[in-house]
């Protein structure tokens, strides 16, 4: 008599699917027992207080005097010891005299709260558990947001992208790291955004461990109305110092898939949506003001390192194969061949009067003046633009014609780029 080979396979796996979950039995088992029982009888609860009555005759004025401290005080017990890197970094960009410890909250969670009508408000949050954990940041962030008083502070640590490759290469060789970290991206960074995989990945770690992008995590903050006053790696984490400035952002539909809808200033001033490929982390389009104010301009008027771009970004930006989706705003009519590019709201406010009130009565181009002349500051970049306006205005067919021809030749012959 003869077992066949499925026989004998699938009794192999039956018995050890079965083992399986008695072991999955077994450890629930384990871990029911290893919580502490509910407190059930008046004795187990006077072991717990330790005394039969407390003293009513508490010195409440001295009671007071601690909360209407400084929150310096709270602060410095906490963390001096623990963490005083962090202390000092936020002794240093927040005045702590200032602030109240009844104004200061102290957690150490990941999970969402409900704010309460009664519940009072105060003016610095601070949360010493990671913010890779929390399940929905954007909910975390606006709870905190009402929570808080309008110029209050939230503080708290994520462990980006950058500091988990850091990590990651400190802790394992360099061979090793490059398979771990690489395994390590696609299931903490790349599942979780997956729509299909999307669902796994949490029903796994229920939304834990996730990696996230510095601009993602920043942007986030100020899409929610925050604003960031601070940033510093503390032990292979990033701590974050944001404000509450504003309310949150209007927008309903923040840019998160691979297609991004950017509005744009188009003719005669009306907001256009241009259509692009991402190049840069998700909500990265909040933080343009920050980078610009922290980082500046470099040549070619680009922002200056700028972090949000990704590594696949640059390679899409260097062959435009980005701004393919912009082919779509020239059938639609808001974009010609040939024309000043289509700018933010941000950046169109660092021109003068004059030359935004030119740029409006013209539609915006794919191909801008700046191929032509390869301005390297922004002045000269304002100066190329006026160039071409003012010859557009005289002679429209003739002047695009010149500037597609040239910036053609200086595109394919000279290798003319937008850095």
């Amino acid at each position: 008599f003869y077992y066949s080979r499925f026989q004998g396979f699938g009794t192999i796996c039956l018995f050890m699917g079965l083992e399986g979950l008695l072991l999955v039995f077994h450890f629930a088992e384990r871990k029911q027992k290893a919580q502490k029982p509910d407190i059930e009888s008046v004795n187990q609860v006077k072991d717990i207080l330790g005394q039969e009555k407390f003293d009513l005759n508490l010195d409440m004025k001295a009671i007071r005097q601690k909360l209407l401290a400084p929150a310096r005080h709270k602060l410095e017990a906490r963390l001096k010891a623990t963490a005083p890197e962090l202390f000092d970094f936020i002794d240093g960009h927040v005045d702590l005299d200032d602030i109240l410890c009844l104004e200061a909250a102290v957690e150490n969670d990941c999970k969402p709260f409900a704010r309460h009508p009664d519940m009072y408000p105060v003016r610095l949050f601070l949360n010493l558990h990671k913010l890779n954990d929390v399940r929905r940041l954007n909910q975390y962030f606006l709870q905190i947001h009402q929570m808080l008083l309008p110029g209050g502070y939230i503080i708290g640590f994520a462990h980006t992208i950058q500091t988990h490759h850091q990590w990651t290469y400190a802790k394992f060789p360099r061979g090793i790291a490059s398979l771990v970290y690489a395994l390590d991206f696609c299931f903490r960074r790349i599942m979780p955004k997956l729509p299909g995989l999307q669902k796994i990945y949490f029903a796994l770690t229920d939304g834990k461990n996730r990696m996230i992008s510095q601009a993602e995590l920043l942007g986030r903050l100020c899409f929610c109305g925050f604003e960031i006053k601070a940033e510093k790696v503390i032990n292979q984490r990033l701590c974050v110092i944001a404000r509450k400035v504003k309310t949150a952002s209007p927008d309903t539909n923040p840019t998160y898939g691979p297609l991004v809808t950017l509005t744009r200033s188009g003719y005669r001033g009306a907001e256009i949506k241009a259509y692009k490929l991402r190049t840069m982390h998700p909500y990265s389009e909040y933080l343009q003001k920050y980078v610009f104010e922290r980082q500046g301009l470099q040549k070619g008027g680009k922002l200056n390192n700028d972090f949000r771009v990704t590594t696949w970004g640059k390679v899409m930006r260097k062959f435009w194969l980005d701004e393919l989706p912009m082919l779509y705003n020239w059938l639609k009519g808001d974009l010609k061949i040939v024309g000043v590019r289509p700018l933010s709201s941000h950046y169109l406010s660092l021109y003068d009067d004059e030359l935004r009130q030119m740029r409006q009565k013209t539609r915006p181009g794919l191909i801008p003046p700046f191929y032509v002349d390869l301005p390297t500051n922004f002045n000269e970049i304002c100066a190329s633009e006026k160039r071409y306006l003012d010859d557009y205005f005289k002679n429209p067919i003739r002047t695009d014609l010149s500037y597609f021809l040239k910036s053609v030749y200086n595109i394919v012959i000279k290798n003319a780029r937008s850095r």
